[in-house]
């Protein structure tokens, strides 16, 4: 999944499966995480959620006791932040200084082990739930005979991108085979009407716009101390 996808799809998990009616947005305002939060916020209302409020903040904030003492007026049923992981430890400290405590969500800009040294003991248990685009290595038969596969061939386990970068390669030769050419202007076209290319990742397939069709969103949280995976759901563009 694209960022958009990710971003929708959080969205969507916020109200359906978490029920959050009232959400509230706090961004950095760079072109990641203001990003990231327009396509939450999309993803909410198309689910029949609101934001309730949204909060700029800038990506070199440390200080977040203004934003968190409106969501204590606010009082919102959760918390989305598009940003950095740093930040999010720090406004995750703030709020449970302030004795606001609702669920915290984000995008993969917070989804890093390093979460739990900068928030502290602000985590508290199934508190965070945070995205990463693609299946995480393991989820399926396919990716598990890749990792059998490079483990063998290279004596280490593969590493997280391991996976898509063989899909990527793969589905460049599906189109060079199909075009009797590896010369860009042959082949290229024919990449573009890839739809249904059986990968290690999944059946891939492009949209006009040249992103997959479909893709995958890992979430996950935090339990004593460690990032553990939630469950996978499928992101569709918005």
């Amino acid at each position: 999944a694209d960022d958009r996808q990710l971003g929708h799809a959080m969205g969507r998990y916020a109200v359906e499966r978490l029920k959050g009616r009232r959400i509230a947005i706090v961004d950095d305002r760079t072109a990641y995480g203001e990003g990231i939060a327009d396509e939450f916020a999309g993803g909410v209302e198309a689910a029949g959620g609101r934001i309730a409020v949204r909060e700029p903040t800038h990506d070199r904030e440390a200080d977040f006791r203004r934003i968190v003492a409106r969501l204590k007026t606010i009082q919102p049923d959760l918390v989305f932040y598009g940003g950095m992981d740093h930040q999010a430890g720090a406004l995750l400290r703030d709020m449970a200084s302030a004795g606001v405590q609702v669920p915290l969500l984000g995008g993969d800009g917070i989804c890093t082990l390093d979460l739990v040294a900068f928030a502290g003991s602000a985590v508290r248990q199934d508190f965070i739930v945070c995205g990463e685009s693609g299946l995480a290595l393991g989820r399926t038969p396919q990716s598990r005979a890749f990792q059998a596969a490079f483990r063998k061939r290279f004596g280490i386990d593969a590493q997280l991108y391991a996976p898509f970068v063989y899909d990527a390669v793969m589905v460049m030769a599906d189109a060079m085979a199909r075009a009797g050419s590896a010369e860009p202007q042959h082949y290229l076209p024919l990449l573009a009407t890839t739809r249904a290319h059986p990968g290690v990742t999944d059946t891939i397939g492009f949209s006009p716009d040249g992103n997959l069709a479909s893709g995958w969103v890992m979430l996950y949280t935090y339990r004593n101390g460690r990032r553990e995976v939630l469950e996978a759901v499928r992101a569709v563009g918005p």
